[in-house]
């Protein structure tokens, strides 16, 4: 029992130089930026340091994006309607979060976090504490209220959504096809600017696509026509920090939100880390239909280009979604014509079709009826030749097996007559032998040509007319 007892004093000596090596949990943990098993001033436990050891050390962090209404201005309507449009959902403090990220917080912190269902919520370790992001948390440090609909649709369409995605698609394009994309290039300037709101602040992702997938176009439907849905940003925030787990290529969104909330914690910055900044959109507007115009105000000003659908939108009775000219003209009904009487044959009456095409379908159908009827026709007679040349050389091979026993008879016969003739000398002629009824090598010819015949190609059945035509 001696070695075991060593054994174990070993164990137990090794973890404490890991716990030397380190900081330990219980104690007054200084800052400590080292990438190590036992540091716990930036890892929980063991668990958490092989999460970041295996999963997040080299794993890409999504662009952070703002925008920074201070330094721009638009021309008018669109000016007001970009407040009005920040101000509805009430997510003003995460369209300009300007809070600076690490690399080495961010991947820790996503390193460090569990999640429980029941109540929804993520908790994570940081700087030797252990930070609780419940709904109402996240909603007091990033400054939104935690109300409205908690939905995540980039996984699954929304519940509550007012009818299927095609019917959304529908309402961005009327002319929408079913089975085909959309893209935002196609929309006015004012909307393409929310889409990026949507698309790169709200729900960033790892690449970012100009096509209308299900959670940029249910959000961006119901911020354009400013309704009475409002979107849990809370929820979606921590849902979308949940799904940087599902695969191990998602990259990890919201640095600079979840700096935001380790500042409020009371952590600092690691020293000496290279630091980044969200990206302004204000610097893509030329990218996304928005021309350089000239301010006297001092701000770089914006207005839409040229196209007709930036007019569209802005017309007097315009409608949320005005992708279309509101002057078009939309040709008037046509009369419905009054339905004439009717002849009405009598029994057993033929009643040729009216009009030269409907003859001539009709010329069509009867010809194309014929050709099938000949066509089933040949079918049976080739089917009952078949059968008449199968019963015949059915009836060749029962013809040989007899042959064949009547010479295996002879040959029999032929052997006792010799027995009899040596053992009492000849009394009388030999037997006769009998003539093959049927010669084994035509009948062998016989099958080989019907096995032929069996072989050869069917020929192809007569056009159909109806497809002809």
């Amino acid at each position: 029992m001696a070695p075991k007892k060593d054994a174990l004093a070993k164990g137990g000596k090794k973890r404490r130089m890991d716990s030397e090596g380190g900081q330990g949990s219980g104690g007054n943990l200084e800052p400590n930026w080292t990438i190590h098993r036992s540091n716990r001033y930036l890892f929980r436990d063991i668990v958490a340091y092989e999460n970041y050891a295996g999963s997040f050390i080299n794993r890409k962090i999504t662009e952070c994006y703002r925008f920074d209404k201070s330094v721009v201005t638009f021309s008018q309507p669109e000016d007001d309607k970009v407040i009005a449009y920040v101000k509805h959902w009430g997510w003003e403090p995460i369209v300009t979060c300007f809070e600076p990220y690490t690399q080495l917080l961010t991947r820790t912190f996503y390193a460090n976090i569990k999640t429980s269902d029941e109540p929804f919520m993520i908790t994570s370790w940081v700087g030797g504490k252990e930070i609780v992001l419940s709904l109402n948390n996240v909603a007091e440090w990033l400054g939104v209220e935690n109300d409205g609909e908690e939905t995540y649709p980039l996984r699954s369409w929304p519940l509550y959504a007012d009818g299927t995605s095609n019917d959304y698609k529908k309402w961005f394009d009327r002319n929408y096809i079913s089975g085909s994309s959309i893209y935002a290039s196609h929309l006015p300037s004012l909307h393409r600017l929310l889409f990026l709101f949507i698309n790169n602040i709200l729900m960033p992702k790892a690449t970012i696509k100009t096509n209308l997938e299900w959670g940029p176009m249910y959000f961006l439907r119901h911020l354009i026509q400013l309704d009475g849905k409002r979107i849990n940003i809370p929820y979606f925030f921590l849902r979308h920090i949940n799904g940087a787990f599902s695969t191990t290529n998602h990259s990890l969104p919201y640095a600079h939100l979840i700096h935001k909330i380790i500042r409020l914690n009371g952590i600092q910055l690691p020293e000496d880390a290279e630091v980044s900044f969200p990206t302004n959109l204000v610097d893509h507007l030329t990218r996304i239909g928005w021309v350089y115009g000239h301010s006297e105000s001092g701000l770089r000003r914006y207005e839409p280009d040229a196209r007709a659908i930036n007019q569209w939108i802005n017309h007097q009775e315009a409608l949320p979604n005005q992708y279309w000219d509101p002057e078009e003209e939309v040709a008037p009904a046509q009369p419905q014509p009054q339905p004439q009487p009717q002849y009405v044959p009598q029994a057993g009456e033929f009643v040729p079709p009216q009009g030269q095409e409907a003859q001539m379908m009709w010329l069509c159908q009867q010809m194309y009826a014929q050709n099938l009827e000949i066509q089933r026709n040949h079918q049976a007679t080739q089917k009952r030749f078949d059968n008449l040349e199968k019963g015949q050389m059915s009836i060749r091979k029962q013809m040989r097996a007899h042959a064949r026993a009547l010479n295996t008879l002879d040959e029999a016969q032929s052997s006792l007559s010799n027995r009899f003739i040596k053992q009492y000398g000849p009394s009388g002629s030999p037997p006769r032998a009998r003539e093959n009824l049927v010669e084994e090598e035509d009948l062998d010819d016989e099958e080989e040509e019907l096995e032929g015949d069996g072989e050869e190609e069917v020929p192809d059945a007569p056009n159909d007319p109806m497809n002809d035509e």
